[in-house]
């Protein structure tokens, strides 16, 4: 009886899932969440001064709204966040005016798996960082898109995300 009912549960699932997959394809996916920084560091490249520098640090993710299927404030997971300054580039005290480029890594864990993205000479300002995505595991497996972080200079990221076969 076990093993009948456990055969019946993944036949569903395996049913379910290619549904689900559609529904999501048929246009890109939108993830908005709130983003609380942990502490950063800093590895001391030459020459002297932040150019060069790289920064790192992480990105605690709660859901802002609905966001794959969990509730709002959800804890959603991580992004592991780095970045060095390219060219010239200046920031305000309030750091919410920086202006420049940077290249940045990041790599996101989700439930159901990570997204990467990264690019060389990012443009920082006051539409945030627009990172393209290379990869994804898991359900976000083939993934294609941008995570934008910190659009208008708010403590939060925008994931647009291009499935495959959309």
């Amino acid at each position: 009886m076990k093993r009948l009912l456990f055969i019946c549960m993944t036949l569903s699932l395996l049913v379910g899932v290619p549904a689900v997959a559609a529904k999501t394809t048929s246009k890109p996916l939108v993830l908005k969440v709130t983003l609380i920084q942990e502490a950063t560091s800093r590895k001391i490249e030459p020459p002297d001064g932040n150019a060069g520098d790289i920064f790192s640090n992480t990105l605690r993710m709660f859901a802002e709204g609905e966001t794959l299927g969990f509730k709002d404030g959800t804890p959603l997971g991580r992004i592991a966040y780095s970045w060095w300054f390219t060219g010239n580039f200046s920031c305000s005290p309030s750091a919410t005016g920086c202006v420049g480029t940077t290249n940045v890594r990041t790599l996101t864990k989700l439930p159901g798996g990570t997204i990467t993205a990264g690019a060389d000479k990012v443009s920082i300002g006051i539409h945030g960082e627009i990172i393209p995505i290379q990869s994804g595991t898991g359900i976000f497996k083939g993934v294609t898109g941008t995570v934008t972080i910190a659009p208008n200079s708010t403590a939060e990221a925008v994931y647009k995300l291009v499935l495959p076969g959309s």
